[in-house]
């Protein structure tokens, strides 16, 4: 616990992370030491995937959450990542976090898909993961 608010301290989350519900702060403290253990699969290589900004400590742990499900939390988290985003790569996982998150809950969700649509465009602006976005616009178009 005190690695994480050592964490949030230094990214100026002390306050955010006090003011989230209950079951986002356990969720939190349930994603830090993966992302404190975190490597970087793309390279190839299992060099250390440092986390260098307040965005990227946002958008890591948010992708950690989506698989379990933890989609407020992650939305949340991706909200706040994008006011602290000021470079192209932190903002190109932001959106595409946001496309994946949204993308899980089109069939809970009415308005996911359309979120999901918005952040895609995001991405293809972007001009980056266009095989992976033009997937998803497929198979949110044969829903």
């Amino acid at each position: 616990m005190s690695l994480l608010m050592n964490a949030l301290k230094q990214h100026h989350l002390t306050e955010m992370y006090l003011s989230l519900p209950v079951e986002h702060k356990k969720a939190w403290q349930q994603y830090f030491p993966k992302i404190c253990n975190c490597s970087d699969c793309s390279s190839g290589t299992n060099k250390p995937f440092p986390i260098k900004s307040t965005a990227r400590f946002l958008w890591v742990t948010a992708a950690n959450a989506i698989p379990h499900r933890n989609y407020d939390f992650a939305e949340i988290l991706l909200k706040k990542a994008l006011e602290y985003a000021d470079n192209g790569d932190d903002i190109l996982w932001i959106q595409a976090n946001f496309v994946q998150l949204y993308y899980d809950q089109i069939d809970s969700k009415p308005e996911a898909s359309e979120k999901c649509l918005h952040h895609c465009e995001e991405l293809t602006k972007m001009g980056y993961l266009n095989r992976w976005v033009d997937r998803i616009l497929n198979e949110i178009s044969e829903v």
